[in-house]
């Protein structure tokens, strides 16, 4: 990972998403390259590794804390929208998406992969309140100059997007002493 900052590596070892990770600015925004080589080995593996490497290599502790936060909640009030179609992909993983300019598109994905989307896009947890279980195709264009033009796309579609306080999971990155 070349010019990366603490937090990115922390959230592609951990499996976190940027917006659940909390510490200090200067220790998270200091960019680093790194690079671990380990022959044969599988992510799994290389993750554990980086993870017992984090704390030594850059003077840090790394925690897992729960705590009330504000969030956006997505729910279906009305069930499944008849806006949000139903994908006739066979993949089952979720497709490609793209979002920029006012629009986003994702092919074949789950309201859980949806939620991260929006979560990178907000800088907020999203939680899946929705019950929806399949995976869509979504096509949704959206005013950028709103601050909340994307989120106000979603419930044009039939899908609530609501501020809430709910605990959530974050990795709190702290100097060493």
């Amino acid at each position: 990972m070349g010019g990366s900052t603490l937090s990115r590596i922390v959230s592609w070892d951990y499996g976190f998403l940027d917006s659940r990770i909390a510490g200090e600015p200067d220790i998270l925004t200091t960019r680093y390259d790194l690079v671990v080589a380990m022959p044969g080995a599988n992510i799994r593996g290389l993750r554990a590794l980086v993870q017992e490497l984090i704390p030594a290599a850059f003077h840090v502790n790394v925690k897992r804390e729960t705590k009330d936060t504000d969030v956006f909640v997505l729910t279906a009030p009305s069930g499944k929208p008849a806006a949000l179609v139903e994908s006739t992909g066979a993949g089952g993983r979720g497709g490609p998406w793209e979002m920029g300019d006012g629009k986003l598109e994702m092919t074949e994905c789950s309201m859980a992969q949806l939620t991260t989307v929006l979560e990178s896009h907000v800088g907020r947890p999203v939680l899946d309140e929705t019950g929806l279980s399949g995976r869509y195709d979504i096509k949704l264009k959206y005013d950028t100059s709103v601050r909340d033009g994307l989120l106000d796309a979603l419930r044009s579609i039939g899908l609530k997007v609501d501020p809430a306080r709910r605990p959530i999971e974050f990795l709190v990155v702290t100097k060493a002493q």
